[in-house]
């Protein structure tokens, strides 16, 4: 077997064993502020989205755990939209919102992916290309921002659903659901990265490369 594919596979079952634990841990914790569960509802944002990076990803140590550190970032960041839709600084309104925000429909991921992409290859046109081709932050960042709100969307999913606005949500996922997709569909993407439907850019050798 590939040595490369067995790697993964442990980190898929790594995941398995990381995303149970933590709801386990989350749900026998007594929230007694609402401060305390959106610190810990962002730091499980932040791991989950940081270990899908880690499956989805083949980049050279150097570039893995930063990257993921940025993928678990942007992950916890989605729910910024909680204070865009409450128009307010104040954490006890972005919880108490009456509706779901923007970022949290699951239709918002390919479009934001867009936009993004085409601002990078307009960028690569002008002066600052030379930034965005020695940064593999940068030069990834829309895939980075595309792992770690696909993680997001699918803990999300186990109390609301995935929502396709304007189109509905879909109802609760099971939790078992919700564990085996967010453990394996990083490794579908790394798939995707490894027979060219995904390009990855490696700063090291300054040229695209296809994650393997």
């Amino acid at each position: 077997m590939n040595r490369q594919f067995t790697q993964k596979m442990c980190l898929c079952f790594g995941m398995i064993f990381i995303s149970v634990g933590l709801e386990l841990f989350a749900s026998n914790l007594a929230h007694d502020t609402y401060v305390f569960g959106a610190f810990l509802d962002s730091g499980i944002h932040f791991t989950i989205g940081f270990w899908c990076w880690l499956i989805a990803s083949n980049s050279g140590l150097s570039h893995l755990v930063r990257e993921a550190v940025i993928c678990g970032t942007l992950s916890s960041l989605i729910d910024v939209d909680h204070f865009i839709a409450a128009k307010s600084f104040s954490l006890k309104k972005a919880v108490s919102l009456g509706k779901r925000p923007m970022f949290h429909s699951v239709l918002a991921i390919p479009l934001c992916m867009t936009l993004i992409y085409l601002l990078k290859q307009t960028l690569q046109r002008t002066k600052t290309c030379i930034f965005i081709n020695s940064s593999s932050v940068l030069s990834n960042l829309h895939l980075l921002l595309m792992v770690g709100w696909i993680s997001h969307q699918l803990r999300d999913s186990l109390r609301h659903g995935l929502w396709f606005f304007p189109y509905g949500s879909l109802s609760q996922s099971p939790f078992w659901l919700y564990v085996f997709a967010v453990s394996f569909c990083p490794l579908i993407l790394n798939f995707l990265f490894k027979y060219n439907f995904i390009v990855l850019h490696n700063p090291s050798t300054d040229k695209q490369i296809y994650v393997v």
